[in-house]
């Protein structure tokens, strides 16, 4: 990788692709490109290529670092995303690697990340998580992401690190990914007959006493499930982000509330998925691998 090279990193989700160039922690030239992830599997193909094809014309560049949203083998570049995902469907079994090289005027090395762990590690190493050496990365939206990360790196076994991740484990006989997401929050609010998004429901809430409280007794119950982890991985304390990051100050001091560990908002916003899937691709190159 030459020092003039940036990497282009796409971070793919469910309606559009964000990309940009990322050169050290400095992420320029970023867009978005809306993508019919329902579609054929030409149609994602193409819209992937396409943005490679448009950046790589006007830039130097040593590389593609993937945020993928999963079931996504990050390894061999295949994606296992089915039915109860909604999205990606027609690339399923696909190599997606084999397939972007195929339509691209560069053999370049490509890498892949899950998008939560993406983020996570970009907020860790650049973001709201830099000065703490432990910590827990949430994100919250379609279902709850996490990563457990000591000194910029993501830790998969240890003390306080469940199997699965945090998406898979129980809180009041539910698991944790239907009950600290868009579809939990809103499953709460219908509670109290509103019916509409959590966004619209954070821009209520500065006037209605009773969605407020939705947020809050749900920040409530966050911070009571969190809190067992952050004790037994010893976190100095827990970055969130993702969609409902936004509505963090309607429950983030509610979650502090019931843990010893600092609860910080994400800083980087979309950059930190970009800067995350970077760090990989810079790794995988320095130890030979793609």
């Amino acid at each position: 990788m030459k020092r003039n090279e940036a990497i282009l990193a796409l971070d793919v989700g469910g309606s559009s692709i964000k990309s940009g160039l990322v050169s050290g922690d400095s992420v320029v030239n970023i867009k978005n490109t809306p993508i019919d992830s329902k579609g054929d599997s030409e149609t994602i193909i193409t819209t992937f290529s396409d943005i490679i094809n448009r950046n790589s014309a006007t830039n130097q560049i040593s590389g593609i670092a993937f945020s993928m949203p999963g079931p996504f083998d990050h390894t061999k570049g295949i994606s296992y995303m089915g039915p109860n995902q909604g999205k990606y469907e027609a690339i399923y079994g696909m190599n997606l690697k084999e397939l972007i090289l195929d339509r691209v005027s560069t053999d370049y090395p490509i890498t892949f990340r899950d998008d939560g762990e993406s983020a996570i590690v970009g907020e860790a190493l650049y973001g709201a998580g830099k000065p703490f050496g432990r910590l827990i990365g949430i994100t919250l939206g379609t279902g709850i992401g996490s990563a457990f990360i000591i000194n910029g790196e993501p830790q998969y076994k240890g003390k306080g690190i469940p199997e699965n991740l945090l998406y898979d484990c129980l809180w009041k006989n539910k698991r944790a990914d239907e009950v600290f997401s868009i579809r939990g929050l809103k499953f709460r609010l219908k509670g109290i007959g509103f019916h509409g998004e959590p966004k619209e429901a954070a821009e209520l809430a500065q006037t209605d006493l009773k969605v407020r409280n939705v947020f809050h007794l749900w920040g409530d119950e966050l911070g009571l499930f969190l809190n067992k982890y952050v004790s037994q991985f010893n976190a100095d304390a827990v970055v969130v982000q993702g969609g409902l990051a936004g509505a963090f100050e309607l429950f983030g001091e509610q979650v502090q509330n019931n843990m010893a560990a600092r609860v910080v908002p994400n800083a980087l916003g979309s950059k930190a998925a970009l800067l995350g899937a970077a760090i990989k691709f810079r790794k995988c190159n320095e130890l030979g691998l793609e």
